[in-house]
């Protein structure tokens, strides 16, 4: 039988312990978890609610009573505030204003006058 002398990075195992023979894998593990909850923090972001969303939201509410014209102003103006705000988009509350708005700008109301003034002829 034939002795084949092996490296001490072979010992340790993988590809991995090959190209990095002098860190140990658990050290590298360690090292990526420590990173991961860095970047974590990192990439938290605080809620906040912009005071003008926050009165949207409760306006957009009840615009089931407002005619048509009215849904398009109030659409106006939340469409120049988040031009001018853009990280506004972001709010929670965004998404429900953008959805009343639709729902309340879509809806269209026919009102038919069932009373006539007068006979109507009809000539063939």
């Amino acid at each position: 039988m034939m002795h084949v002398k092996t490296r001490y990075y072979k010992k340790v195992g993988g590809a991995f312990s090959k190209a990095y023979g002098f860190v140990a894998p658990r050290t590298l593990y360690l090292i990526f978890f420590i990173l991961s909850i860095f970047l974590a923090v990192a990439c938290e972001k605080e809620l906040t609610h912009y005071p003008e969303i926050v009165a949207y939201h409760a306006e957009s509410k009840n615009l089931d009573v407002a005619t048509s014209d009215s849904v398009g102003k109030f659409n106006v103006k939340v469409k120049t505030f988040v031009a001018s705000h853009p990280d506004a988009t972001q709010d929670p509350l965004y998404p429900e204003i953008q959805k009343n708005i639709k729902a309340n700008l879509l809806r269209l109301s026919l009102t038919i006058n069932d009373e006539w003034d007068g006979d109507t002829t009809v000539h063939y």
